[in-house]
C-alpha cells in the first residue's frame, strides 16, 4: 500500500512540474499491467495442458 501511495504522489508532482515524465509513467503503468495479465494468462494456459495430461 506505501508503494501505491508513493506512486500516486509522483503522478501528482510529474503532472504538475513535467507533463512529459507524466506520459512516460502512464506509458510504462500500462506496460507492466500487459505484462502481468499476459503473464497470468500463459500461466492458466500451461496449468490446463499439465491438467490434461
Amino acid at each position: 500500500m506505501p508503494f501505491e501511495a508513493l506512486y500516486c504522489v509522483w503522478l501528482i508532482i510529474t503532472l504538475i512540474l513535467n507533463f512529459k515524465l507524466f506520459a512516460y509513467s502512464i506509458d510504462a503503468q500500462f506496460v507492466l499491467i500487459t505484462l502481468f495479465y499476459f503473464s497470468g494468462w500463459i500461466s492458466s494456459l500451461v496449468k490446463k495442458h499439465k491438467m490434461k495430461q
